[in-house]
């Protein structure tokens, strides 16, 4: 994946689901849409919401975590697994980790 590529995924990630602009996640594949075509691309929701299922698959030892801790393992393990991603679409996945998992 190329550094454009992974910022127009990191763009819709966060569009998706609304990190930083909603009180709680959504999943808006409009939104996921509308920043790929600000960046020339075709439509990411599929690939956006594949990184959303893997992001809230990632085990979490709950008898040694508190929930805070966990999204922020979850980011920090999304940017493990997807170097291209963002801080902030990391972040965006670790917020929705701990929203998931209330």
């Amino acid at each position: 994946m190329t550094s454009s590529d992974s910022n127009t995924l990191s763009e819709a990630v966060v569009a998706y689901l609304g990190y930083r602009r909603e009180r709680s996640p959504r999943a808006d594949a409009e939104a996921a849409d509308a920043a790929a075509v600000r960046n020339g691309s075709p439509s990411r929701t599929s690939a956006v919401e594949q990184m959303v299922a893997e992001s809230l698959a990632v085990p979490v030892d709950w008898s040694r975590t508190s929930l805070g801790d966990a999204g922020r393992q979850v980011a920090a393990e999304m940017k493990r697994r997807h170097p291209g991603l963002s801080d902030l679409a990391a972040d965006a996945l670790g917020w929705n980790f701990t929203f998931q998992w209330r």
